[in-house]
């Protein structure tokens, strides 16, 4: 059967007319997954804190930091966003590092807890190990949660790090700790 110019047009406009809303449909979606991961950008906070030299292994023993400013207003202004669209925020990673004595390692450490609290909010565990090598260095990233909404508490402007650890052998000085918290930030994609 011969099909002539009139009948080839009618086929491309019928089949047009369905092509064209598949594609676009999903376009859409390809775009939309592209839009949310520039929605999406990371906001570290770190400090410092002093441990004393511990004598003897010690099954427990809690430290809380001073007051840590998240610093969330220059991260959002850098990024362009207001609070008001922010939908959530997680710990993507805390790593701790032995910043002295110089020859210091975490290998006294035997596990580790850190929890966060904020003004007017509940202590809430985000990061543990739960058995430190013997042979671990001077960095050690903790496990995290990376599904728990951390927003109220990085909103609220400070937070305190509650840790808690107990160790294996004592140390013979004071140590220095460094905590490098990496917080992802989901702002809302204009309000939703």
């Amino acid at each position: 059967m011969k099909l002539s110019s009139t009948h080839i047009k009618y086929i491309i406009m019928r089949k047009g007319k369905l092509i064209i809303p598949v594609v676009g449909v999903f376009l859409l979606f390809l775009s939309c997954s592209e839009i949310s991961k520039l929605t999406k950008f990371d906001m570290p906070v770190s400090n410092s804190m002093e441990l004393p030299a511990l004598p003897m292994a010690v099954p427990e023993i809690k430290k809380n930091t001073d007051s840590i400013s998240t610093n969330y207003q220059s991260s959002f202004s850098a990024n362009k966003v207001s609070r008001d669209f922010i939908d959530k925020i997680t710990l993507k990673s805390l790593t701790l590092k032995v910043s002295a004595p110089e020859n210091g390692s975490f290998s006294f450490l035997k596990s580790i807890k850190v929890a966060i609290s904020s003004k007017g909010l509940p202590v809430k565990e985000i990061a543990y190990k739960t058995s430190v090598p013997a042979d671990a260095g001077k960095t050690l990233l903790l496990d995290v949660d990376k599904t728990t909404d951390l927003k109220e508490y990085v909103l609220a402007g400070k937070i305190v790090m509650h840790i808690t650890l107990s160790t294996s052998k004592p140390t013979d000085a004071p140590y220095t700790l460094t905590a490098d918290a990496v917080f992802n930030v989901d702002a809302k994609l204009l309000g939703f």
